[in-house]
């Protein structure tokens, strides 16, 4: 386990202290061979300390680098210590044991090669190595032989294979020179190296390396064959063997199961090993399985129970190209429950069942054909009906149950079908989930139970869809098909018995209740599924023998209303178009069906007001769904017009806003009570209905929109309707007309007008642009249904522009804070002097002579609000020019 942060700290800090410690007794020690020794010890452990808190290089993160680094710096800096005081003893050697000296440098010098090969420099590990006097009378070879096999051992680890060969192989051979040495734990030392070094021949794979891996194997069997670690290590050249022994396999396996002591790292490694014997004998890997079950420790519970699950986690992870007989499986499952009773084991934990459902889950996600689902079933039948698996979470075994009950019927099993769904239903709330719905739906298609079943809920949209195209195939099948198979008979039985309007309104409910919980809903296949319940729905009506209610017409209209938004705010534009219009047909039906069962319905009095109040209000809300549906209906043209680009189309969508529109101001009154219209939804139909009517041009109707929408105006309204004004093609004088009436309603609201005063020049540049040009036509308009007199009206539009503009400029030049002024722009007000004056020109040469004096010193007045110099010159310009006139 990596040490977290805080205990990494904490070794440091350690560290630090030993540091201080040697230090410390450095200064405090004699400077004589009792002293030095006494330092050197200590030396010795302290940096042995730090060098095994220390990891090795390939382990490192770089959050770890830094303590480990620290860690390294302190036992160098001990070692040193200890170097200043080997080097005075070596200076004493006449009153020391030479052989003494010889071991402490030794020991030393091995600490020094252990350090340089952690600090990741081999080179200088290999050097320090040959300053150690293996060859003399040393007594003490346990802490060569002992680092030499620690640094093997990291080598290993590091993936540095030549390496740990070299010092493993250094390790064996000092080992060998001297057995003789009572001080050496000789057998324990020849293990591990061995081992360690059959290890490092193994990864390496060369024919040189398997000749040598098979002299140590041979010696490990013959000194060690009884160890566990000797025994796993044949179990392992065994498995990498291309033909692996099938039977020396098991009698090793067997061997460690029957004597090992246990631990948990044991334990996991036989697991291991179990599950790699499924490729050789399946029924040799169950009996191994079940053989380590009955050896474990009854107090250890938690390794009994996750041995447990391993059985059918060794079935799922089983490879697709093996064949896993379901008799062996089935065997080894009630071997393993049955040991579970023995040991008094009545529930495993709650954790643990969920981890046995999930793995049954995957199991069953198999293919059909596959043997791991074969088993999979007939386990969690077993799961599902054993006590020892009752504490689980509730949500994990309903998944359970739906899923098996998916299965049955992919099986054709009915029967059991039936049995998990009433167990369903009886122990879970189910009416909010649609999956467990749409199974009771299908299981109805072959039983004699009631098909109707309302959909809340979708948990996969794959379902709900199956269960509806199949409906929809058998009612079908129950019209046009005369001459049908007994099985035919019998799928379509169900439904002969349900009324026509729940045949048409099932696909419909079930779907929209889907696309209302947005499961799984951007498929395609889901929406050309929307389309084909949109058409089934229609032909529904079409039936002669339909008897249907004011209450399922009312549901019908609503679900076909809600599925069309759907559509709009999920998928594209486009495709919004075709829903729409099947919708509108429906509701249309639906309304024509209702006045139908008005007609039918005799008229005499009912039998109590509440019938006569619960009916009216049916009659309300069917017509108020249809209502609603003007409204989806504008929005979705209005946008349709904005991507469109074929004229026609165009054409075609303007005048179905405007109808709509039009159905909306008739019905309007009839709601307006409890459902009256906020002002948003005015403005934007008003919006709508403006630019529809000039498209299809409308002029009649256009000042009368203009005027309706006084009360509702703002800033955007009042902008969208110029921008339709000046983008759509019509005469000039149409646009002095229209402008005029919006200019006319901003003049009624003074400074209450919500409207920028900065748009205002812009505005009456419009009008008194398009009014002259009204006036002075190229060629003579033909205003159709406008009771105005041209051209004097337009010459009038102008002239109270000029006044207008002349007013606000007086107001300009008062003192601030006089009230809400309008700062004119400079360049409007030449543009207008100089057209003004223009105009009066035009007047003298029509010899209307008041007029033109009228309008040039109009143009005087407007130059001189300029307040310019280029102001001061057009009054100049115009008087001389004036004076010579007249």
């Amino acid at each position: 386990m990596e040490a977290n942060p805080s205990n990494k700290d904490a070794e440091a800090i350690n560290n630090r202290v030993l540091a201080i410690a040697v230090a410390l007794l450095d200064f405090a020690s004699p400077l004589n061979p009792p002293g030095h020794i006494r330092v050197l010890d200590l030396a010795f452990e302290a940096a042995r300390v730090c060098m095994g808190t220390s990891a090795p290089p390939h382990t490192l993160t770089a959050t770890d680098e830094a303590a480990d680094t620290a860690c390294l710096d302190c036992a160098l800096k001990i070692l040193k210590v200890a170097a200043k005081r080997l080097d005075s003893l070596e200076a004493s050697v006449p009153a020391i044991d030479q052989a003494q000296l010889s071991a402490l440098s030794a020991e030393y010098y091995m600490l020094r090669v252990h350090l340089a090969w952690q600090q990741g420099r081999p080179d200088i590990a290999d050097h320090l190595f040959t300053k150690i006097p293996l060859k003399g009378a040393t007594k003490d070879h346990y802490n060569v032989i002992g680092e030499c096999i620690c640094i093997g051992r990291g080598a290993l680890e590091a993936g540095q294979y030549d390496a740990a060969i070299k010092w493993l192989e250094i390790a064996l051979e000092e080992l060998q020179e001297n057995l003789d040495y009572q001080g050496l734990d000789s057998a324990n030392f020849e293990l591990q190296i061995r081992h360690t070094l059959a290890c490092a021949y193994m990864k390496i794979g060369t024919p040189d390396a398997a000749e040598k891996l098979e002299g140590q194997i041979a010696v490990l069997k013959t000194k060690y064959g009884e160890n566990p670690a000797v025994q796993v290590l044949e179990l392992e050249i065994i498995r990498r063997e291309k033909e692996p022994n099938s039977a020396e396999f098991f009698r090793v396996l067997k061997a460690i199961i029957e004597k090992l002591d246990w631990t948990e790292e044991y334990l996991n490694v036989v697991l291991g090993y179990i599950k790699y014997s499924m490729r050789l004998s399946i029924g040799l890997a169950f009996e191994m399985h079940h053989l380590l079950l009955k050896s474990l420790p009854c107090e250890k519970r938690e390794w009994i129970e996750e041995c447990f699950l391993r059985v059918p986690w060794m079935v799922s992870s089983t490879t697709d190209e093996l064949d896993i007989p379901e008799e062996a499986c089935k065997t080894a499952m009630n071997d393993a429950l049955a040991f579970l009773e023995d040991r008094g084991i009545e529930s495993i934990s709650q954790e643990g069942t969920h981890v046995f459902f999930t793995i049954l889950l995957n199991m069953l996600e198999s293919p059909e054909t596959s043997s791991c689902r074969h088993i999979a079933e007939k386990w969690c039948q077993l799961a599902l009906d054993t006590k020892v698996f009752n504490d689980c979470f509730t949500s994990a075994k309903f998944n359970l149950q739906k899923r098996l009950a998916t299965i049955s019927f992919s099986n054709n099993d009915f029967v059991f079908a039936k049995q998990t769904l009433d167990q369903i239903v009886v122990e879970n709330e189910t009416k909010s989930d649609l999956q467990v719905q749409c199974l009771l739906f299908k299981l109805a298609l072959h039983d004699e139970k009631d098909v109707y079943l309302e959909a809340d809920r979708l948990n996969k949209s794959k379902a709900v869809i199956d269960c509806i195209l199949e409906f929809m195939d058998l009612t079908t099948l129950l019209e046009s098909s005369q001459d049908k198979s007994l099985v035919e008979e019998a799928r379509s039985d169900p439904i002969r018995s349900r009324s026509t309007a729940d045949i048409i309104s099932f696909p419909l409910s079930m779907l929209s209740s889907a696309m209302e919980k947005k499961q799984g809903v951007s498929e395609e296949n889901v929406l050309d599924l929307v389309y084909s319940v949109l058409k089934y729905t229609k032909q529904g009506f079409s039936k002669t023998d339909l008897s249907i209610s004011i209450h399922e017409l009312e549901s019908i209209c609503l679900d076909s209303y809600n599925l069309t938004l759907h559509i709009f705010n999920m998928f594209p534009l486009e495709r919004s178009e075709e829903a729409l219009q099947i919708t509108k047909e429906i509701i249309n039906l639906s309304r024509q069906r209702y006045e139908s069962i008005q007609t039918e319905t005799p008229q005499s009095v009912p039998s109590n007001s509440q019938e006569e109040k619960t009916e009216k209000q049916m009659s309300v809300q069917l017509g108020y769904i249809a209502y609603q549906f003007l409204f989806l209906e504008v929005s979705i043209r209005a946008l349709c017009v904005r991507s469109e680009i074929n004229s026609t189309s165009k054409f075609e969508h303007y005048t179905k806003i405007i109808k709509a529109i039009k159905s909306i101001r008739e019905q309007e009154s009839e709601y307006s009570e409890y459902h009256p219209l906020d002002i948003e939804t005015l403005r934007n139909l008003s919006a709508n209905e403006f630019e529809a009517a000039i498209a299809l041009e409308d002029w009649s109707g256009i000042v009368t929109i203009i005027e309706d929408s006084e009360s509702f105006f703002d800033a955007a309204l009042f902008d969208h309707f110029m921008n339709c004004i000046l983008t759509f093609e019509m005469a000039d004088a149409y646009k002095a007309i229209f402008i005029n009436a919006m200019v006319e309603i901003m003049r009624r609201a003074g400074s209450d007008m919500p409207i920028l005063l900065n748009n205002f020049p812009s505005y009456y540049h419009h009008l008194f642009t398009f009014a002259l040009a009204a006036a002075n036509p190229e060629t003579p308009t033909q205003l159709l249904d406008l009771s105005l007199h041209w051209p004097g009206e337009y010459h009038e539009m102008a002239d109270s522009v000029i006044d207008e503009v002349l007013t606000a400029t007086a107001e300009q030049s008062l003192p601030s804070g006089s009230g809400q002024q309008r700062v004119y722009p400079v360049e409007e007000l030449g543009y207008l002097a100089t057209s003004s004056f223009n105009q009066a020109m035009d007047f003298y040469s029509a010899e209307n002579d008041q007029a033109c004096l009228r309008w040039a010193r109009k143009g005087i007045l407007l130059a001189e609000a300029m307040r310019t110099p280029e102001g001061e010159e057009l009054v100049c310009l115009f008087q001389t020019r004036l004076e010579g006139l007249f």
